[in-house]
């Protein structure tokens, strides 16, 4: 064992005759770039399976989706050696330990949730089988996955080993009892002397043992909530437990009440919202170096502060190992049950955001023009990370653009020159040489262009002219000049692209959309000068929009 790594690198070196390595991924197979699968509505996706033992040595995911509670409305299933039900069924974003649909980066010896933004999603706990495994990703929502990624990394062994236990995952979620001490006078500590009121983590039956837990925390009243022991009974055990600590602080490595994110590989704190502890936390503590073996039956519990006396929104992911299950993990709740406790606001955004969406699956234009489809892609990518920041101005920025409703800007003088492949377009019809058109267009622009209606932006975009008809340019603004050319190489490649799929990754890849305009509709003015569409969501003039107002946030949320 490296010291303080929490990985094992003893048997590195040691030769492993017959192991084969595998990997079963989301690539394309027609050779293309779309190395995703679409998730419709209720769909179920089987991303890895095969026959035979082995053990599953990595997971990965990533997607591309308008839904802001993907994190809670995505399951995530495994079944080993052929069972019936599921040994794995969680929510995707918290089997990864990004509870309550947020997502932030961290590292440990077993989960990861990597840049950018949250988006990528690792596990390396070791998952053995005997006689063939089965994974999958369920969408619960009524909105699409537009791209799943996945990597699914194993081993295939030319025998079993009957010593080792099935990895397991279960999902529970709980509001705190808040019990309060009776009597008159002053508020005094509870006493508790049992697990009754306590909340759940694991319970199991069975020989085993317990590798850890991810808790997602939502505090309504702030205060600290670390005060809760943890309670861990072994087999058929009384009170005490085996293991009895000293709070839920402890318990997660950490110590008088930490404010401040941070990650190890056993244990660690993501996500830490605020320094009086209102809002949503995170943390994980995992036993690889020390699990909690049992023959019989495991139960795991924690007070929800001291004897429960806190109202704080608990959910968590418990990993173990085990034999022989013979009953299936306690029933996933329902997804509205599943949502995570959000200000109304934030509720609010993400609603929008998927009715924006959910209208335009029904338009067959949108399904059927990739330009459309990528540019819903492309704004789904924006969203999700607009969300990530919780910038939800942005969100509902984004909705506006993708409803239609975009602002005009013009940055042309009165008066500009109009070059002659522009005549055609005034009248509504496309000219034939659109190249002549094009660089006619881009010179009136260069040379109309007016700094001090473009402010400080610094801005690169490219546009095409027609879905049939490729042309890719480049525009760059930035201080106080306007400079154009011909695409560059990854501008041809984004807009060129014909699938959803390559036009998301380009644009994700290689521009960040504050800085990009994907889409701009170029026309003729009446006065001369070259005008040109500008989604609301990338004004040239400043934050503040004429005409057009966003609600600011509450800022205690």
């Amino acid at each position: 064992m490296t010291e303080g790594s929490g990985f094992d690198l003893s048997s590195l070196a040691r030769l492993r005759p017959g192991i084969r390595r595998r990997r079963a991924s989301t690539w394309d197979r027609t050779g293309g770039n779309q190395d995703s699968v679409f998730v419709a509505p209720g769909a179920e996706v089987v991303v890895a399976r095969d026959e035979g033992p082995g053990s599953v040595t990595h997971l990965w995911f990533t997607l591309l989706t308008p839904n802001l509670y993907w994190g809670r409305d995505l399951v995530l299933r495994a079944w080993w050696d052929g069972e019936s039900t599921p040994s794995v069924e969680a929510p995707l974003g918290d089997f990864f330990g990004a509870g309550n649909c947020l997502a932030a980066p961290y590292t440990s010896a077993l989960l990861e949730v990597a840049p950018r933004d949250g988006a990528s999603l690792h596990s390396w706990f070791p998952m053995p089988f005997a006689e063939g495994f089965r994974i999958s990703v369920t969408n619960e929502s009524a909105l699409p996955v537009l791209g799943l990624y996945a990597y699914i990394d194993y081993e295939s062994w030319p025998a079993a080993d009957p010593t080792l236990g099935r990895f397991h995952a279960w999902w529970n979620r709980r509001r705190g009892p808040g019990i309060r001490p009776q009597g008159p006078g002053t508020y005094a500590p509870g006493i508790n002397l049992t697990d009754h009121d306590n909340y759940p983590v694991l319970a199991a039956r069975g020989p085993g043992h317990y590798v850890g837990t991810s808790l997602a925390i939502h505090s309504p009243e702030g205060g600290w909530y670390g005060e809760g022991d943890e309670m861990i009974f072994v087999d058929s055990q009384e009170w005490p437990p085996a293991i009895h600590g000293t709070g839920t602080e402890d318990y997660f490595g950490t110590a008088w009440g930490p404010s401040t994110p941070f990650h190890h590989p056993q244990y660690g704190q993501p996500l830490a919202d605020r320094d009086d502890w209102a809002g949503f936390s995170s943390v994980y503590r995992f036993h690889a170096a020390d699990p909690v073996m049992f023959e019989q039956s495991i139960r795991v519990s924690l007070e929800q502060g001291h004897a429960n006396d806190r109202t704080d929104d608990y959910s968590s992911v418990a990993y173990w190992y085990q034999t022989g299950r013979r009953e299936p993990l306690p029933p996933l709740p329902s997804i509205q049950d599943r949502r995570p406790p959000w200000p109304a606001s934030w509720h609010a955004a993400a609603t929008e955001v998927g009715d924006v969406f959910a209208a335009a699956m029904q338009r067959p234009e949108v399904l059927t023009n990739p330009d459309e489809l990528g540019r819903f892609a492309v704004a789904a990518g924006h969203i999700a990370r607009c969300a990530y920041r919780r910038d939800w101005a942005a969100v509902r920025q984004a909705c506006e653009w993708l409803g239609g409703r975009a602002t005009e800007v013009s940055a042309a003088r009165p008066g500009a020159r109009r070059p002659e492949g522009l005549r055609a377009v005034a009248g509504g019809e496309v000219p034939a040489d659109v190249d002549e058109f094009l660089a006619g267009a881009v010179t009136a622009w260069v040379d109309s262009f007016d700094p001090e209606a473009a402010g400080t932006a610094e801005i690169v975009f490219g546009f095409r002219i027609s879905a049939d008809r490729e042309h890719a340019w480049e525009l760059r603004i930035a201080d106080g000049r306007c400079t154009a050319a011909r695409g560059s190489d990854s501008h041809q490649r984004l807009t060129l692209a014909m699938d959803p799929a390559t036009f998301a990754q380009f644009t994700l890849g290689e521009l960040d959309l504050w800085e990009a305009i994907l889409r701009g509709d170029l026309r003729a003015r009446g006065d001369g000068s070259i005008g040109l569409r500008l989604p609301a969501l990338f004004p040239l003039c400043g934050p503040e929009i004429p005409g057009k107002a966003f609600p600011s946030e509450d800022s205690s949320e």
